[in-house]
C-alpha cells in the first residue's frame, strides 16, 4: 500500500526540474520588469531634455531633436538594461 502512494509523488529530480523553471520564469519576469522601468526613465529622461532646450533663450543654435537624442545615448550609454 505504501508503494503505490510513494509512485504518485514526485521524485526528487521532478521537483528540481520544476524549481529551476519556476526560478527561470521569475528571472525573465525581472528582467522585462527591469527593461520597461529603464524605457520608461529614458523616456521621460528625452522627454525633458527636449521640452528644457526649447526653453532656453538666447543660445545661438538650438538644439533639434536629433541633438537630445544624440546627447541623451551618450549620457545615458552607463544605463543599459
Amino acid at each position: 500500500m505504501n508503494s503505490t502512494a510513494n509512485q504518485n509523488e514526485p521524485d526528487q529530480s521532478e521537483l528540481l526540474e520544476g524549481t529551476l523553471k519556476l526560478k527561470a520564469t521569475i528571472l525573465q519576469i525581472q528582467i522585462m520588469a527591469e527593461y520597461v522601468a529603464c524605457s520608461s526613465y529614458i523616456y521621460w529622461v528625452r522627454l525633458l531634455l527636449m521640452s528644457s532646450s526649447e526653453k532656453k533663450i538666447g543660445k545661438k543654435r538650438k538644439l533639434s531633436v536629433m541633438d537630445v537624442n544624440n546627447n541623451i545615448k551618450r549620457q545615458t550609454s552607463a544605463l543599459i538594461c
